[in-house]
This record gives C-alpha cells, sequence and structure tokens, in this order.
C-alpha cells in the first residue's frame, strides 16, 4: 500500500543452477621456518528472481529500461592465488602474505531503477579482483602479543551494460560501465592489535587489550561513483511530502568516508572466569557504512552508520 506500492501482481518466475566448486592446493616446504603455497579455486553464487518494479512510479524511459527483468545469473568466480608462510625471530613472530587475481563471470550487481523506487540485480559479463594480503605476528615477550594486517584490493568492472531509448540514445545502466569499481571493496584496509598480561594473584592474569581499524573509502553501489560520486535530486513538487520544504533539488556525496575504529579492553581471567571492562569505538567514531536512496534520492537519503561509542562490562564462564 501507499504511493511506493504497485499493483498486485499474480507473476511466477523460476530459475535453476547446478555445478561443481573445484580447487586445487599445492604446498611446498623450503625449510622448517619457510612455506610456499599455491591454489586455483572456483566457486560461484546462485542467482535469483528480480522484485517486479513498481511500474506506476516509473518513468516512460525507466519502465522501458528496467521492466522485465524477471530474474539473473548465477555469478561464478575464478581465483588464482599465491603465497608464503615463514617463521621469523627465532620462533617468536610469522609472517604471511598472499597475492591473489580473481576472475568473475556474470557479476551480480544491484542496481536502483531510477524512478521506480526498485532494486534490481543485474549481470556484469566481466569484472575482475587483484590484491595482495600481508599478517604479521609477534610475541616479543612472554607478556605482550602484537599484530598487523594490511590488504591492498583493486577492483575493476570490465564490461559495460547499457539500453537504448526508442529515439536511439545509448545510456549506461546504473554505473555499469567498464573501469568503475565493483561495490563495497575499499582499496586499503589495516587493523592492529596489542595485548598486555600482567600477574595479578597466583590464580588471576590480568590483560589489556588494544584494537585498531582502518577502512579506506568505498561506494556502496556501482552507481554511486558516477559524476565523480556526487549525486543530486530532484524532490517530489506538487506532492509536498514532508513539507513545507525549503528547497526542490540538492546535491549529496555518494562515496562513503574512510574511518578509523579503536576498541579497548582491560580484564582478569582465570581457568573459569574472563571477566573485563570494554569501550567500543572509543573515539566515538562516526563510520557510514553504506548508502540508502529511494526513487534515485528523490524521497530518502541517509547513511548506515555504527555503533556510537559503548562502555561496557562483561563476564564469562567457561564450564
Amino acid at each position: 500500500d501507499g504511493i511506493y506500492a504497485d499493483s498486485v501482481l499474480d507473476k511466477k518466475a523460476k530459475v535453476s543452477s547446478d555445478g561443481v566448486s573445484p580447487r586445487v592446493m599445492l604446498r611446498y616446504d623450503v625449510s622448517d621456518d619457510v612455506m610456499l603455497n599455491a591454489q586455483v579455486s572456483q566457486g560461484f553464487r546462485l542467482g535469483g528472481i528480480n522484485d517486479p518494479v513498481n511500474a506506476s512510479l516509473c518513468t516512460d524511459a525507466d519502465r522501458a529500461t528496467f521492466g522485465g527483468r524477471e530474474a539473473f545469473d548465477d555469478e561464478t568466480l575464478t581465483n588464482y592465488e599465491v603465497g608464503s608462510k615463514l617463521t621469523l625471530l627465532g620462533g617468536t613472530a610469522t609472517l604471511n602474505t598472499s597475492l591473489f587475481y580473481s576472475d568473475i563471470k556474470d557479476l551480480q550487481a544491484t542496481v536502483n531503477a531510477g524512478t521506480c523506487s526498485s532494486r534490481l540485480i543485474y549481470n556484469v559479463p566481466e569484472a575482475h579482483s587483484t590484491g595482495v594480503e600481508v599478517e604479521f605476528v609477534s610475541k616479543p615477550t612472554n607478556n605482550l602479543e602484537l599484530s598487523l594486517s594490511a590488504s591492498y584490493v583493486n577492483t575493476e568492472l570490465d564490461s559495460t551494460v547499457t539500453t537504448t531509448s526508442g529515439t536511439n540514445v545509448t545510456t549506461v545502466v546504473g554505473g555499469i560501465r567498464e573501469g568503475n569499481e565493483l561495490p563495497t571493496a575499499p582499496g586499503f584496509e589495516l587493523a592492529a592489535s596489542a595485548t598486555y598480561y600482567f600477574p595479578v594473584t597466583d590464580t588471576w592474569e590480568g590483560y589489556a587489550n588494544a584494537t585498531y581499524q582502518n577502512i579506506a573509502k568505498r561506494f556502496t553501489q556501482i552507481a554511486d561513483q558516477e559524476n565523480g560520486g556526487q549525486g543530486s535530486a530532484t524532490l517530489f513538487g506538487g506532492a509536498n511530502i514532508g513539507g513545507p520544504l525549503t528547497q526542490s533539488t540538492y546535491d549529496y556525496d555518494r562515496s562513503l568516508a574512510g574511518y578509523q575504529i579503536v576498541n579497548l579492553r582491560f580484564g582478569m581471567k582465570n581457568d573459569t572466569w574472563d571477566t573485563a571492562l570494554f569501550v567500543r569505538n572509543a573515539a566515538n567514531e562516526r563510520a557510514e557504512l553504506s548508502l540508502d536512496t529511494e526513487r534515485d534520492g528523490r524521497a530518502r537519503v541517509g547513511h548506515h552508520v555504527n555503533q556510537p561509542r559503548t562502555v561496557g562490562f562483561s563476564a564469562r564462564y567457561s564450564f
């Protein structure tokens, strides 16, 4: 019901899938402290059925572009990876590295169907992802544990999806343009952790832990990076929804800013109990997790955000 709903449709659709997910792994021990590995693997994500567009809300152009897409196909991915595992500093540290290349066929991309107030899944014929991951873990003393992990991933569409209007004007659908990035994939991620242990009594051990996470800029959907990541919308006119309105148009940034999260934990534990005071999101960072728009921004633009600074106490009992 309501202005965003379409009439009830008595319509059925059906999809089916079958396949295998092979994986081949090789390992070579150069020495007790050096191990090399490689693998080739393949997987798939099931296709499915799209919801019908809210046709009564669509402009003629959007109805022609987004109508009639009842289903979407399986997505398949072939991953090629090489890596190493090293033991360092006399056995007190390990360093793991990995390089990978993923070839993606029929990528399932979410598209906002413009004025239709609908979201559809499109298949992008070709895409790829290339990256490197590094993880370092060390225990330099009996009381101190350190860990650091980082990754850099470059993702890119290798195909363009277009639509042609009745007047033979061809446009790109939903930002699915060769060279654009895959959504929700930050180029750089970093995580670090440090834990210090100290004796409290003969049976209780205290600890202090701090973790840090850094997530780089990214986009919720492929289309968000069009026009340099800048979005604009014209609000409903005669309806004056939410009015009185002070302006008929507005601009906003479609990119999700990078963010940093710090968590702290101070506790004591023995063989059965682990009690701790914790502070999540200690710096009270407001992280933009995703962008949500309705009717291409004409009705709503908002962000899903993280939990604010939270202080609490936990007690765990093992039995």
